[in-house]
């Protein structure tokens, strides 16, 4: 059974492992850096396949660079590469987290699924949504950090409100490693798979999540929810500014301002028309505090400033939100500008630029 293993490369030292098709999409990159450092992160996914289905084909393809990152346009073009090449299995233990990559990574997925391509992906590390572990038909996998299961074993955490193959929680036993990872948890599923399909090559989708849920353990429940927002994250040191009722367009207009003036900014709006703009809800919990919205967005984005447009008019959001550092909102002839120990008018959004320059000067 060949398996399309997208990582940072392998390199076969202590086990024999099959591996038919080497392919890099780093450009001028090798499957060993010139310092002699090997892809470890690769290898180990790729031993962990090979430990459940020793009689796994892997079509290695290279979409990680010598530290350990890619970006969409590699990852995109490695998937198209899988769909021309008649791949069955795809196992990725990488995924984005970036709203700007959804839609781009739904559209090179979908003639994958389309085409009975069965695929596996990680989730982020911080167990918040990825992509494409979280797209329907792709087998989502985290790990098992509170040591509910054994080694290998695996379960579906049932939630109403998601699909069973995006919920899947697998025990891997990474000693010696002290971190457990969701990237050597996903491979666990992979290998079962490979296992099956090698009995079963005409399986489809649903057929191997009833054989997923078959093996499956039952009658213990994973605590641990997957999430939209990250948590323990320290605190911010770039400018929080909101826009309460503000005209449509205008967040939109001061964020460019500043995009031309080499910052570089990200606008969060609670009913988004920007395309540029990330919906409020994408990484805001219900139970979780704008606070930790923030903190997603600035650890996702690391952004100059951030912008937040909000419908509502919210007078009191300086005293709910202690963490938005500036506040503008409309007045009968401009703007009113209110910081922590400032209260300043504007008559257009170019003065509110100006201000904002002064408040930080």
């Amino acid at each position: 059974m060949k398996v399309a293993l997208i990582d940072s490369g392998i390199f076969c030292k202590e086990k024999t492992m099959n591996i038919v098709t080497q392919k890099s999409f780093i450009p001028c990159a090798i499957h060993s850096n010139r310092n002699g450092a090997q892809p470890i992160h690769g290898t180990i996914c790729a031993e962990i396949i090979h430990d459940i289905y020793p009689g796994t084909e892997f079509v290695d393809l290279r979409v990680m660079n010598k530290e350990g990152t890619t970006n969409i346009t590699v990852l995109v073009e490695a998937l198209k590469w899988c769909n021309n090449n008649n791949i069955r299995l795809i196992h990725m233990s990488i995924g984005t987290i970036n709203y700007f990559d959804i839609e781009v990574l739904r559209n090179v997925m979908e003639p994958l699924l389309k085409n009975n391509v069965i695929i596996v992906a990680a989730y982020h590390n911080e167990d918040i949504w990825t992509y494409p572990a979280g797209f329907p038909g792709v087998f989502g996998v985290r790990q098992d950090r509170c040591d509910i299961l054994k080694n290998n074993e695996f379960l579906f955490q049932e939630e109403q409100s998601e699909n069973s193959e995006n919920t899947i929680v697998a025990h891997w036993d990474n000693e010696p490693r002290k971190e457990p990872a969701n990237s050597f948890a996903a491979p666990v599923i992979t290998g079962y798979i490979a296992k099956y399909l090698d009995s079963n090559p005409t399986a489809d989708f649903s057929n191997i999540l009833d054989y997923l849920k078959r093996r499956a353990v039952i009658g213990k429940d994973y605590p641990k929810r997957i999430r939209k927002t990250m948590s323990n994250r320290n605190s911010m040191d770039i400018p929080i500014i909101a826009g309460i009722k503000l005209k449509k367009g205008e967040v939109q207009e001061l964020s460019q301002i500043f995009d031309e003036d080499n910052y570089y900014t990200i606008v969060l709006q609670e009913s988004k028309n920007y395309q540029k703009a990330i919906p409020m809800e994408y990484y805001l919990d219900e139970d979780m505090s704008i606070h930790n919205m923030l903190q997603t967005v600035n650890f996702v984005y690391m952004p100059d400033i951030l912008f937040l447009d909000f419908a509502c008019n919210n007078v009191k959001i300086q005293n709910k939100h202690s963490e938005i550092d500036i506040c503008i909102y409309h007045q009968d002839d401009g703007y009113k500008i209110v910081a922590e120990k400032e209260l300043r008018t504007a008559k257009n959004v170019m003065q509110i630029y100006e201000i904002i320059n002064s408040i930080y000067a």
